[in-house]
């Protein structure tokens, strides 16, 4: 006889481990949210957390067997969600940067969400490749975990560093002065039209920010170029299955 537990797959899908991590992923992600403009620290801290939990909840449900719809569409919403918020605050922090980065937010949310819509008139899961892809860019991103990882974290990375780049000291964020970077700077000018002010020496922290951004970038771009293709191939999908539809109901 078969012993449902905690563990393992039963009824209450609610309560299954992976969306307990997700719900956990929620809190962290608007903890960090509230203390964006007042406490970086708290608020890199909360986002880290709540973005290593993003691996975190995937290995939970294949481990325990607990792999559900409603898991599948709160990490799709909890991701979005989450790299969206972060983006609003930049562009909070970097008023010059705030038409760049609606265009880059909704091509984000947009390819996802058609992405997500594609899947499921295929019976997949949306991390799955579609049958009609033909970009071998967008096949690598699907069937490489490297990959994907590499890109999506790199796209974190990128922007959670930008976020960091903006804070001078603990008196305030180094954007109330007017102030960019060294190491970054002329990266960061290029994209966003800032204005330096060459007399900032930067320390340690966001030295090691301005860093990270730098490397960072290469796989932050790609996953751009690989949000474009996604919202493409979703649309060639949906509009393929479109087709086919009536062509069904006549059989």
């Amino acid at each position: 006889m078969h012993v449902k537990t905690f563990f393992g797959p039963h009824e209450k899908v609610l309560w299954y481990v992976p969306n307990l991590i997700g719900y956990l992923r929620v809190a962290l992600v608007l903890y960090a949210f509230v203390n964006a403009l007042q406490r970086p620290k708290l608020c890199l801290s909360a986002y880290v957390i709540a973005f290593v939990c993003d691996e975190l909840d995937g290995r939970a449900a294949r481990t325990f067997r607990q792999c559900s719809a409603f898991g599948a569409v709160l990490d799709m919403a909890t991701d979005r969600v989450s790299t969206a918020g972060l983006m609003v605050v930049l562009a909070a922090m970097l008023p010059t940067a705030a038409p760049l980065l609606a265009i880059l937010l909704s091509l984000d949310v947009g390819a996802h969400w058609l992405r997500t819509a594609a899947a499921q008139s295929q019976g997949k899961h949306h991390k799955q490749a579609s049958t009609v892809a033909s970009n071998g860019l967008l096949k690598l991103y699907y069937r490489s975990r490297i990959f994907m990882g590499y890109c999506c974290v790199s796209a974190e990375v990128t922007y959670l560093a930008l976020y960091a780049m903006q804070w001078k000291d603990a008196q305030g964020p180094r954007y109330q002065a007017g102030i960019v970077g060294d190491m970054a700077g002329q990266a960061v000018s290029w994209i966003f039209q800032q204005k330096r002010t060459g007399a900032f020496q930067a320390e340690l922290g966001t030295s090691l920010a301005e860093g990270m951004f730098m490397l960072a970038l290469p796989g932050w771009a790609l996953k751009q170029v690989i949000n474009l293709l996604q919202g493409l191939d979703a649309a060639v999908v949906l509009g393929s299955e479109s087709q086919n539809a009536p062509n069904r109901k006549a059989s």
